[in-house]
């Protein structure tokens, strides 16, 4: 199913992994649109917007994105979105880069989660996307909306199984 005809679309590159806990509602929903693209020796990413996310409590949702590069360690290759105060259908539009060659990029999966901040306890795990990065041809701008999914591992180091 395309959600938006007009846009270039990513194959199914979504990975399973072994899940844990969603939020603390027990429910993970809502989707990600993210652009991706392989330009001058950086992978570019752009977060546009979510929607439809799971409300960790009423009036209170902060959401923002936290997308770790197909590169190791992941402490110094995670990059967060701005918060969004307030909402389950935020705007972020901000673009996100990671430098290395495109040898390594094809080799790796690029984790996308959401999480609502709590200012004074822990953020709130509202759902994770996963790309294959080598099933997607990057020369091209590839855009469209991926859909949560309760998973909530880093795809470095753990077995991907594609989805049919």
């Amino acid at each position: 199913m395309r959600l938006e005809s007009n846009q270039s679309s990513f194959p199914d590159t979504r990975t399973s992994i072994s899940s844990s806990a969603p939020n603390s509602a027990g429910q993970v929903q809502g989707q990600v649109k993210v652009s991706v693209q392989y330009l001058r020796g950086q992978l570019q990413i752009m977060v546009h917007h979510a929607r439809n996310l799971s409300l960790t409590r009423p009036g209170q949702n902060r959401p923002h994105t936290s997308t770790l590069s197909p590169a190791r360690p992941p402490q110094e290759n995670q990059r967060k979105t701005k918060v969004v105060k307030k909402t389950c259908h935020p705007t972020f539009m901000e673009p996100i880069t990671y430098r290395m060659s495109q040898d390594i990029i094809k080799q790796r999966v690029l984790e996308i989660s959401v999480w609502s901040e709590d200012k004074f306890s822990e953020n709130v795990y509202l759902g994770s996307c996963y790309l294959r990065l080598a099933a997607l041809d990057l020369k091209e701008e590839q855009c469209e909306w991926l859909s949560l999914e309760h998973q909530r591992n880093t795809a470095l180091g753990h077995t991907i199984q594609h989805r049919a």
